[in-house]
Order: structure tokens, then sequence, then C-alpha cells
């Protein structure tokens, strides 16, 4: 990992702006041209390069040059953008900390308004407006639900911790780039983010932790963050199956958090919170490859849907989500090979009969029994029975 750290003043920056970057040249410059003209000078920018094939890597380092404040970092191999913000943040030096996606956009006075309202509220946490671009095309319903679902809380949280309000309650979502979080927070909860590749349901992982850190919330109505809605994996209407799979590391997500609690010794707790949290993972995948999978795609993407989630948990939540829904659901179910039978080679099956006489007080019953289930109970190597006992 190259970086590069550059001295901004004799004082800390007020915000570190911490944005994962891959393979987004299209967008890079737009996205760095909105941070660099904060009406908020000061600031650190700390942009990750998380191995793009492109050409990002070589904007970031433009822009680096021109500007002081940006600090670089490359990735040798693409880590995830997990692990992009874990090297972030870890690098960071500011009060307060925010993120921003690489092909998303800040408002021009976002750091400046997101500043002073932390400053004001006394506050571990800030959450204010999302504008959200559709990129996609996808229906303007899902555009609507999306914008219900970004907007901020607009009543003054102080609790223990932030888990129960966002999970429980639901007052306020699990993203990271609508908000502005302490810095010192924020820097103790990456420290208990994992090492590693997790491409999906970074946001929901690492802010599981802020919130559990956290004991202090406030939302403004303000929009100061532009979502590019649809450029990533999330957005999309069909995906194939190697986006699908992606998908699918949510469950490891699930399985770090869990681990996390229980090195709390607080699972009685929050057992409820990490039951929904699988419950919303699993149903997520499952109505994934039911609405976003091609029809040639479908019976590998149900193969690795089993493999990770189990059969079980799969076909009820399926039966679940969809319950009248049986025909829709039967005319993808054609298309699984998971199901169908492959005939083994015919093989004549010997029979063996047992005929005895029963003496009162006798043993020969039991000894029959025991023969015909240790008979019966025989199979060959592809699992077959060898013979059939009367």
């Amino acid at each position: 990992m190259d970086s590069k750290k550059r001295e901004l003043s004799n004082r800390n920056p007020l915000i570190s702006i911490i944005v994962p970057i891959c393979n987004v040249e299209p967008y890079v410059s737009k996205c760095l041209d909105s941070i660099v003209n904060q009406t908020l000078k000061e600031i650190e920018i700390i942009c990750i390069d998380d191995c793009s094939a492109d050409r990002s890597a070589e904007i970031i380092r433009e822009y680096a040059e021109k500007d002081p404040r940006i600090v670089t970092i490359f990735h040798e191999e693409n880590l995830s953008t997990s692990q992009a913000r874990k090297d972030g943040v870890s690098l960071s030096r500011g009060k307060y900390i925010m993120f921003v996606d690489g092909d998303d956009e800040l408002f021009l006075e976002a750091c400046e308004t997101a500043y002073h309202a932390i400053e004001q509220y006394r506050t571990d946490m800030v959450q204010f407006d999302t504008e959200i671009v559709n990129c996609a095309g996808v229906p303007e319903e899902r555009i609507q639900m999306n914008q219900k679902l970004l907007k901020p809380y607009m009543e003054e949280i102080r609790e223990d911790n932030l888990v129960f309000s966002c999970w429980e309650e639901k007052k306020f979502g699990f993203s990271l780039w609508n908000k502005i979080f302490d810095g010192e927070i924020c820097r103790k909860a990456f420290e208990k983010v994992k090492d590693g590749c997790f491409p999906k349901a970074q946001d929901l992982y690492a802010f599981f932790l802020i919130a559990y850190y956290s004991n202090t919330y406030m939302g403004i109505d303000v929009p100061l963050y532009r979502y590019k809605f649809g450029l990533g994996v999330t957005g999309s209407n069909n995906i194939s199956v190697n986006k699908f799979d992606i998908l699918l590391t949510e469950r490891k997500i699930w399985e770090c958090l869990t681990e996390f609690i229980k090195e709390q010794k607080e699972e009685s707790r929050y057992q409820n919170i990490l039951d929904g949290i699988y419950q919303h993972f699993l149903g997520e995948c499952v109505n994934r490859w039911k609405s976003n999978l091609q029809l040639e795609d479908l019976s590998e993407g149900f193969r690795h849907l089993a493999d990770i989630w189990g059969l079980q948990d799969v076909l009820c939540k399926l039966a679940a989500q969809n319950w009248n829904m049986a025909s829709s659901i039967a005319e993808k179910m054609v298309q699984v090979d998971y199901f169908k039978h492959i005939p083994r080679e015919n093989k004549k099956r010997k029979t063996i009969a047992m005929y005895y006489h029963s003496i009162r007080n006798g043993g020969a019953q039991r000894i029959v029994a025991a023969l015909c289930n240790m008979w019966a109970a025989m199979r060959d190597e592809g699992g077959e029975r060898l013979y059939d006992v009367v």
C-alpha cells in the first residue's frame, strides 16, 4: 500500500472526508470537484484507490498534486470498500469524519453545514438529507422508497447506544455517507471492523459498530449529499450471477456482527436484532434471485443461494415472501435443476424374505427383526438400497 500524507497546518482539520474509489473513472472528477470546492476549507480528503483497473488512480494523483489537503492510499489488490474505508479512517486526523463514495457528490456547502450542526447539537452524529439521482432507469416508486428510507429523524436521541434506535425502533437508516460522525468514536468503531474483503453491506457493518459506541443523534432536514442510484450493484434492475454472488456475501457481515456481540458478552440483549439482520439479508438475496436474475441464470443462482443460506431457510423465506404468488414462483422453479431427479443406473435389487415360527418366550422374533433392519439399512456406494426385505 502506497500512502502519502501532507501537513495541512499546525492543527488538525475540522473534518476528514473518506473517499473509497474503485473503477469510477467517469464520475470521480465530479466527485472530487464537489469536495475540494467545499465552502469549509479546513478539511482533509483521504482518497483510497482499491486497485482500480481504469484511470481512477491516475486521476486522484492529479488532484493530489494540485491540492495539499488530499491524502492518497493505493491498494495493490482489490480489498473492497470496507477495507478502503478502514484504511482511510485509521489515517484520519479530523475532529469529525464524513464519507463520500467515489461515484457520488457532496453539495458545496455540505461540510460547513454539517460541521455547524454537529457543533450546535453536540451529538455523536448528525444525519442530513439526500438527493437521489436515478442512474439506472429504475421505476420511480423505487426511488421514492429509497428517498423515504434516507430521510433523517428530526428529533434528538440520547441513549446508552444507538443500535436499538436504528434497528429496533427504525428511526433512521444505517447509510454512512448521509451523516457526520465524531472522529474519535468513528476511529474506535473502525478498529473493530475486520480486515478483509466485504463487498456488500459494508455500511451496515460499520454503522452498527459506530452506533454501538455512540450515545447521541440529531437529524437536519437539509440535502447535502447527491447519491447516484444504480451505478453500483445495489441499484441495478437486472444483475449477473457474478453480481448476485456479491450480494450473497451479506451473510459474512452477519457472522462478523454476531462475533462482535459475543465478544461483548451481550448475546441475549442483541439476539433479536441479529436475527432481524439475518432475515433482512436472507430476504434481500431471495428477492433479488426472484426479481433480478435473467431466466438463464435462475438455476445457477439458486444453487449459489442454497449453498450460502441453506436450502431450508431459502425455501421458507421464498414461501413467506411470495405466499400469494405460487404460480409465478413455480414458473421460475421449473428453470431450477437443483431439484431435478437424476436417474441412477438400473441395478437389479435382490429380495430377502424372512419366515419364522414364533415360540412363546422365544427370542426368534427379536433376532429376525434385527436382521431385517440390518439388511434394509445396507446401501451401495451410490446410496441405493442393496436389498428389498419382506
